[in-house]
């Protein structure tokens, strides 16, 4: 039974509908913080982690304007350290280096730091720029892994380790944003959706069991749980 002691996270991924139910937490990725404000007019005393990168945060306005005026409890950002969220008050912040993520999500896919790698080698559609991508990837040492919509799922995971993560705006297929954005990489998410894809599946099934997504189509392509609850309209 889904109860208030499951969290929710957010994409985002555009037309999506939020679960009328108040959560123990929400996190956001990115510009998916705008999402939790719509939750929270309802449900205000939730808190919010919000979730992004270095390069998302410092390089997307609409991401670092989303995330700012969203007043999270927690800001957390891979891949680098930002000075002006140290300055922060009444918001805890947490930096994973991009050895530090990578440590981190690893321990949730049944192969470890294997899978990530593997799923890596789907970013590009074809086998000539697969290698170069790989390649430089590796000789840069700067391996991803999931996108911030999945990595978002595993730190709720690991901070509720006997809940259910209900998810929304979250697919498998590169969809479109439900912001505009003049960013290249805003434009096409098909690369890393290739990557998450792979991640999900090679999930532990002790943490895949726990997720549930309001949507039809990442219910059927994750074969994971479909929301049955009430949204908020």
């Amino acid at each position: 039974m889904i109860d208030s002691n499951s969290s929710l996270v957010l994409g985002s991924r555009r037309g999506c509908n939020l679960p009328d139910l108040k959560v123990k937490e929400v996190f956001s990725s990115n510009a998916s913080a705008i999402k939790a404000n719509i939750y929270k007019k309802k449900y205000s005393n939730v808190p919010l982690t919000c979730c992004t990168t270095f390069k998302e945060f410092t390089r997307n306005d609409i991401v670092r304007q989303a995330i700012l005026r969203s007043s999270p409890n927690k800001i957390v950002v891979r891949n680098g350290e930002i000075e002006d969220l140290k300055q922060l008050r009444n918001c805890e912040i947490k930096f994973f280096s991009n050895h530090e993520q990578r440590k981190f999500q690893s321990r949730f896919y049944k192969l470890n730091k294997i899978s990530l790698l593997l799923g890596e080698m789907h970013y590009r559609k074809t086998f000539k720029k697969t290698l170069r991508y790989f390649y430089d990837k590796l000789i840069n040492n700067s391996f991803l892994g999931a996108s911030t919509g999945l990595f978002s799922i595993l730190l709720a995971l690991n901070e509720n380790e006997n809940s259910d993560i209900i998810i929304s705006g979250i697919g498998l297929d590169g969809g479109p944003q439900f912001y505009k954005s003049e960013r290249e990489v805003d434009k096409d998410h098909s690369p890393r959706a290739g990557v998450d894809k792979y991640l999900i599946y090679a999930l532990r099934n002790k943490f895949k069991k726990r997720i549930i997504t309001l949507d039809e189509k990442m219910a059927k392509d994750a074969n994971i749980r479909l929301w049955k609850g009430k949204i908020i309209t």
